[in-house]
Parts: structure tokens; sequence; C-alpha cells
């Protein structure tokens, strides 16, 4: 089941840069604390789209404590 905007709470601003921003959030039906990394994709050249690819594909197959992970 696909998640949506409105199944989180914003609890902040982490921070913004030049394509986006990230939030922390906490996910309603069981509280837990997440990022939600937001992304202005269609003002980005092909070298960052391709760039952006290659981090999702990274951090989908990372499996670590100590490493971000990444959640669809």
């Amino acid at each position: 089941m696909p998640t949506q905007a409105e199944d989180y709470d914003v609890l902040h601003t982490i921070g913004t840069g030049s394509y986006g921003r990230c939030q922390k959030i906490r996910r309603k039906c069981d509280s837990k604390i997440l990022v939600w990394k937001e992304l202005d994709y269609g003002s980005m050249t092909e070298a960052e789209k391709q760039m952006l690819a290659s981090e999702v594909n990274l951090l989908r197959e990372l499996k670590h404590p100590n490493i971000v992970r990444y959640w669809q």
C-alpha cells in the first residue's frame, strides 16, 4: 500500500538545498521517526538525475545499523 504525505506529521525541517529539503517526520500509524527527503527533480540536469538514481539504488541495497536506510 503506497504511503501519502497525510500519513505523516512533519516535526521540523532538517535542512534545505538547491533542489529540495529534508524533514524529520513521524509516521502516524506507529509513531516511528523518519526523514523525508523531497527533491525538485524537474530542475536537475541529466547528469544530476543520473547521480540521484545512483544514490537511490545504493540506499536500497545498504543494510547496516549505522547507515541511513531507504524506505519506499
